[in-house]
């Protein structure tokens, strides 16, 4: 497990404007809750939060020079099955509608698009940037099309 300051760090280089987006503080307040987790490697991770049948993927970074090497699928993979093992029906998570990369990974993942939210993220120059909310329902179509990709590739 990483420890809460080296989440920070990651999570500050991922974000243009380097903002602390995730403290160490608040690292440790959510996972001091018996409904959020963390999946962890060396230079990334995510961060969940589990409610009866649902579950939402609050963060998932990897550091910029870790990426397109399968990392961000590794952990989406486990963080997925262990909110599943949890009792989560679906996963929902918001992405900003910019991040081409961060948005295939879901698609492949089997997430779909539910909606969006206008002016979510600030952007580094002051203006804000829309995001998607997308879902997964576990044991739906795309769900299982994602599930047997993910077989395929291993």
């Amino acid at each position: 497990m990483l420890t809460s300051a080296r989440m920070a760090e990651i999570a500050r280089a991922c974000w243009p404007d380097g903002a602390d987006r995730w403290t160490p503080a608040m690292i440790d307040t959510l996972l001091a809750s018996d409904n959020a987790f963390a999946v962890c490697r060396p230079d990334g991770f995510a961060l969940l939060r589990v409610s009866g049948e649902e579950a939402e993927l609050l963060s998932l970074d990897v550091l910029p020079e870790a990426r397109r090497r399968g990392l961000g699928s590794e952990i989406l993979r486990e963080a997925l099955h262990e909110a599943q093992a949890r009792g989560a029906c679906e996963v929902y998570l918001e992405v900003d509608t910019e991040n081409a990369a961060a948005r295939a990974l879901y698609d492949r993942a089997g997430f779909v698009t539910r909606g969006t939210r206008k002016r979510y993220y600030r952007k580094p120059d002051g203006t804000w940037g829309d995001a998607l909310v997308m879902a997964r329902f576990f044991g739906s179509d795309d769900t299982d099309r994602a599930q047997r990709a993910e077989r395929q590739d291993s």
